[in-house]
């Protein structure tokens, strides 16, 4: 697979964005007792784990586009 590093980091900046919203959602959720604390702990540790991955990934966005010839 060929990408662009800038438009994987782009791509990987708005999934960390919607880890955010997620967690605003899941706040929201627990506050309208639709969930507990345990279950909104649970998937918001999850959600920091990935973001994680993906900071990481963003950090070495040229490694997974090694295919990228930019033709400028």
């Amino acid at each position: 697979m060929i990408c662009n590093p800038a438009h994987f980091v782009s791509k990987l900046s708005d999934s960390a964005g919607e880890i955010e919203e997620t967690i605003h959602w899941l706040e929201t959720a627990f506050a309208c007792e639709y969930v507990t604390e345990e279950v909104k702990e649970e998937i918001v540790l999850k959600c920091h784990h990935i973001g994680g991955m993906l900071n990481k990934m963003m950090g070495a966005a040229d490694s997974w586009c090694k295919n990228y010839i930019d033709d400028k």
